[in-house]
């Protein structure tokens, strides 16, 4: 018996090609009292060359390799209850050994952590050994550290000494581990006395890997010694760019040799190519360069499910386009084997195809959902959302995961607000559901102590725009707002308004904004043509001036542009009329509240293309793609009224034009503009839209100079419950171009327009009154209707079948 054990522990130690099999037989059939009679050290040997053995490089194929693994873990199965441990090496060969072989549990990684603090010397590769098998049980026993006293092990005296005389290989392993299980040990501080240069760069990329993981500062010297490496192994390089994104660094110069390695390695394999993309998108979040879409082309078809996963979600990230070829690859390896994916991975399939440029309709409808009750909070509202940014509305699926949410409690808010705006924005009505996720987000706000974070505003009005009304939501909305004002309280400053006057497009040099109301925490601001309201992350057109320098200027401006300088709402920079400013956090977010459930006023007025035979409501739905905002079911709601003031022409009788009175329900991008050329009448000026419609060659698109919109009324409740109507007439070049039209119906509607009557633009669009009025709806052509809402049926009843998606 122990000629045997000495023979398959030399054949493991000399990695010899050829297992020793009839010894491995032998021993596998004695039995274990004869296999007890063997010391214990060389009983934890024969476990480790079992092992061994198995991950040699040994030349063994079909039935003759299955039989010999299978015999040499039956032998490690047998080994188990017979293993003893007298040295610390002995008990990292045997962590090692179980731990690769996947057999080892709770119980006995809890007697290994004891054996080696019990016995002495310590090994520092066997310390190195047994953290390494206890990041391979966390990842099946996720609740592991709960139960072992990792902290109490590291501290231990054997441990200490152990890591006091970690090699360079063994502590970047050591790291590994412990970063693999996100423990911030002192050990870490012995990077510092590390001699780069000497180092591998695996060590160099584990550790870099390491600290990240557990938020520690990445060693300054490692980027460049990295750098010295190039062209950098793509295992890795992906290892060090993953640090690098997790801890947000986008400006590291490791960040060029993906160009390098892409160039001077061999093509890298799928796995690392998403793990490239991934690690891109998350920090630098710009499009990848040509290299690195031409790895993903070629790599498409060998992506697995974490590899696809990465690249679509990088993808989406970065607004790049995602071809039919990779939703195409999606789709057959989630019809091939959906277990395959990990509930993140499905969920960020779903949300990045949700995300593309012309999301698969035909995904999406034929996609079968795995068990939904693996998927954490955040993976669900994930999906729904995919599916609602798709145009999708499957009432299976949206059953399926109304029935999952009832039964949950932990959503975010985020999460909260992306269900119900899916579930709203596909026209499905659900009381129940609606009523949990109410009583989700009050609790959520309520645990907080009534105030929530500021990362949390948008999404608390996102539930406030989906669910209606909520007097603890909007209440905790203004109390951060006081909170955030602290001193200032609503003071307002009403200095007198002196600047450089800036010459608008198409008008005078003598033109420049001008506040025309401030009440109690807000201001309205005359915006003439040529100003640009610079909110979000939008780049200034090229000519025109942010209207938040103008605030500045003037001593108006109070909120920081991290909350768009306190504008409200929006407008085109070659459109005029009223922008209403918050002059505290605590306006800002009373009246982003109002935006949201409707109670803000935007009345407008255009002259627009082509003759409009009748009053109608738009409700095509818009979605912004590469800068230009278009009608697609993919897009979110949007409605826009209007009502026809009048029919013109100009020069030429067929050059004809409407003057309309417009209000809009929902604020998308270019809504306007976009809805008017929809239907093919866009608005006169506007070359970007107006090109797109018949009317393209019978009009001079250039025509009056800029586009012919005016915001002339805005209506809002202020903070102290004072109910404000704000009207701005036509600037003076509108009203010059109106001048040069010929009235052919409804002159006595624009008349007053025409002499700046105020009282034509205070009149709010629900009210207006008209001397004449086009043809009514019913003699008119039938309107597209949008989809009709759909009340979701309890469990156990059969939803109403539906016409269409």
């Amino acid at each position: 018996m122990d000629a045997a054990a000495r023979q398959v522990i030399t054949a493991a130690r000399k990695q010899m090609s050829l297992s020793p099999w009839q010894s491995m037989c032998s021993l596998l059939e004695a039995k274990s009292a004869d296999l007890q009679q063997l010391p214990p050290s060389r009983l934890c040997r024969l476990a480790w060359a079992a092992k061994k053995l198995d991950t040699s490089k040994t030349p063994q194929r079909g039935r003759a390799a299955g039989n010999r693994n299978l015999v040499e873990q039956q032998l490690l199965l047998k080994l188990a209850p017979l293993l003893s441990w007298t040295s610390s090496r002995d008990a990292g060969d045997t962590a090692w050994a179980y731990a690769s072989a996947g057999l080892l549990d709770r119980s006995m990684l809890i007697r290994l952590l004891r054996a080696y603090v019990s016995v002495h010397p310590s090994d520092p590769v066997a310390l190195a050994n047994i953290l390494w098998a206890t990041t391979r049980v966390a990842v099946a026993d996720s609740d592991i550290i709960q139960h072992i006293d990792l902290e109490g092990f590291l501290s231990s005296e054997a441990a200490s000494n152990a890591m006091s005389s970690l090699g360079e290989v063994e502590l970047a392993r050591t790291l590994w581990s412990l970063g693999s299980l996100r423990v911030n040990h002192q050990v870490f501080e012995r990077i510092n006395q590390m001699k780069l240069s000497k180092a591998r760069p695996q060590c160099l990329a584990n550790i870099f890997w390491a600290c990240a993981r557990v938020g520690r500062a990445l060693p300054s010297g490692f980027h460049e010694e990295l750098c010295r490496r190039a062209p950098l192994p793509f295992k890795e390089l992906t290892a060090c760019l993953w640090a690098l994104a997790a801890s947000g660094d986008s400006t590291s110069p490791v960040w060029h040799l993906t160009e390098v390695s892409l160039q001077k390695l061999p093509e890298p394999s799928a796995a690392a190519v998403g793990s490239l993309l991934w690690a891109h998108a998350k920090a630098l979040q710009r499009p990848p360069d040509l290299l690195l879409i031409t790895a993903h082309q070629t790599a498409r078809e060998n992506y697995d499910p974490k590899g696809i996963a990465n690249a679509l979600w990088a993808l989406a990230r970065t607004c790049s386009s995602i071809s039919k070829l990779d939703i195409d690859r999606a789709n057959h390896l989630i019809h091939q084997d959906p277990g395959r994916f990990k509930p993140q991975e499905f969920a960020n399939c779903l949300w990045a195809i949700g995300h593309a440029d012309k999301p698969a309709a035909e995904f999406f409808q034929q996609l079968r959902l795995p068990n939904l009750s693996d998927f954490e909070d955040q993976h669900l509202s994930n999906i729904v959302w995919a599916f609602a940014a798709a145009g999708i509305r499957r009432v299976d699926v949206l059953r399926a995961i109304s029935v999952e949410v009832l039964r949950r409690t932990g959503f975010t808010l985020q999460g909260i607000a992306n269900i119900a705006w899916a579930f709203v924005t596909l026209r499905v009505r659900s009381v129940s559901l609606f009523e949990h996720l109410r009583q989700l987000a009050c609790n959520k706000v309520q645990s907080a102590g009534g105030m929530p974070e500021v990362a949390d505003v948008q999404s608390l009005l996102g539930i406030l725009w989906a669910l209606g009304p909520n007097a603890v939501l909007e209440e905790s909305l203004r109390q951060l707002g006081k909170s955030l004002d602290g001193h200032r309280g609503r003071r307002q400053l009403d200095k007198p308004i002196g600047i450089q006057p800036l010459s608008p497009m198409g008008g005078p040099a003598a033109w420049e904004p001008r506040v025309t109301l401030s009440a109690a925490g807000a201001r309205v601001i005359f915006k003439p043509a040529g100003w640009a309201v610079d909110v979000g992350t939008d780049e200034i057109p090229d000519g025109a001036r942010p209207l938040s320098a103008f605030a500045s200027a003037a001593g108006l401006c109070k909120i920081d542009a991290s909350t768009s300088s306190g504008f409200v709402n929006r407008l085109d920079t070659p459109s005029s009329g009223l922008i209403l400013q918050a002059t505290c956090f605590e306006g800002l977010f009373h009246l982003q509240v109002q935006r949201e459930l409707g109670l803000l006023e935007r009345d407008y007025v255009a002259l627009c293309l082509g003759w409009v035979t009748h009053d109608r409501s738009i409700s095509a739905r818009v979605r912004k793609h590469r800068g230009i905002s278009e009608t697609s079911v993919h897009g979110r709601p949007a409605l826009t009224k209007l009502k026809v003031l009048a029919h013109l022409t100009r020069e030429d009788p067929c050059e004809r034009y409407s003057m309309l009175a417009l209000t809009i329900e929902s604020g998308r991008t270019h809504q306007i503009r976009c809805h008017l050329a929809h239907i093919g009448h866009p608005i006169a000026g506007d070359a970007r839209y107006g090109k797109r419609t018949c009317f393209g060659t019978g009009h001079d698109l250039s025509w009056p100079g800029r586009h012919f919109l005016h915001r002339s009324r805005l209506a809002f409740t202020d903070l102290d419950g004072n109910r404000q109507s704000v009207p701005e007439c036509l600037p003076q070049d509108l009203q010059d171009a109106l001048a040069k039209l010929q009235v052919v119906r409804g002159y006595r509607n624009l008349e007053p327009w025409l002499r700046r009557d105020t009282r034509a633009a205070g009149e709010p669009f629900r009210e207006l009154s008209r001397f004449w009025q086009p043809a009514s709806r019913q003699q008119a052509a039938p309107e597209p209707l949008e989809l009709p809402w759909h009340e979701l049926a309890p469990m156990g009843m059969e939803a109403l079948p539906l016409t269409g998606c």
